[in-house]
C-alpha cells in the first residue's frame, strides 16, 4: 500500500528527520536504510544499555556492520531526543511479540527490525476506534478487529527500514501499532531498538 497517511513522514534524506517534533506526525519512515549480509553474528550480540553512559567509541561490536548501523543511529536518535536514551538488540520470540495494536508508554522510540519476515505494522489515528480501547476482550484477534476500522490502512515495514514512532508520553500524539505477526516458519526476529522513556 502506498498510501501516505496524514500522521506519516516519509524521509528522503537525514535533514528530514527533525520534522518528526511537528505536531502534525506520530511516525516517520526511512525505506531501505540498512541491510545486514551476515546475521550468523546476530545471534552471538547481545546489549542493553544506556547510551549518556556509554563512550561511543568504545562500544564494538563481532559484526562491524550492525556496529556501525548502532552508532550511526544512536548519534541520530541522539540529535532527536538530548542523548538520554536505551539502546538494546533484541530477540522477539512468537510467543512475546506484541500482537495487540497499542501505543508505547515512552516519549520517541526507534526501530529498526534486522531479520525475518515483516518489520512493524501502523496505522493513522483516525482509523483507530478509540471508544472501544479501554473494553477488556478475551482474544487478541476479537481486540484488534474492534479497534482497527480498516484493516486496509494499515502499514508494515521491511526488514531494514528504519521507522521512528511517538509515544504516549510525547505532548503530541502517538502512533498505534504492533509486531508483525510471526508464523510457523520463523518464530523469532532481531529488532535494534533505540527508546526515550
Amino acid at each position: 500500500m502506498n498510501t501516505i497517511f496524514d500522521e506519516e513522514l516519509i524521509l528522503k534524506s537525514w535533514q528530514d528527520i527533525y520534522k518528526i517534533h511537528n505536531n502534525k506526525y506520530t511516525v516517520a519512515v526511512y525505506n531501505n536504510y540498512c541491510q545486514l549480509q551476515n546475521l550468523l553474528d546476530i545471534e552471538k550480540e547481545n546489549f542493553v544499555f544506556d547510551w549518556r553512559f556509554k563512550f561511543k567509541n568504545d562500544f564494538s561490536l563481532k559484526n562491524k556492520r550492525l556496529e556501525f548501523i548502532v552508532k550511526e543511529t544512536s548519534v541520530l536518535f541522539e540529535s532527536l531526543t538530548g542523548g538520554d536514551f536505551k539502546v538494546e538488540l533484541e530477540k522477539i520470540f512468537r510467543k512475546d511479540s506484541c500482537i495487540l495494536f497499542h501505543e508505547d508508554n515512552v516519549k520517541l522510540r526507534l526501530l529498526i527490525t534486522l531479520s525475518g519476515v515483516g518489520g512493524t505494522q501502523y496505522t493513522d489515528n483516525s482509523n483507530i476506534n478509540f471508544n472501544v480501547l479501554d473494553d477488556h476482550w478475551d482474544n487478541p484477534d476479537e481486540r484488534n478487529n474492534s479497534l482497527i476500522k480498516d484493516w486496509n490502512k494499515i502499514k508494515t515495514v521491511n526488514v531494514g527500514d528504519l521507522l521512528i514512532l511517538k509515544g504516549k508520553k510525547n505532548k503530541q500524539k502517538s502512533v498505534f501499532h504492533r509486531s508483525f505477526p510471526l508464523s510457523n516458519d520463523i518464530d523469532s526476529r532481531y529488532v535494534l531498538k533505540l527508546t526515550q522513556a
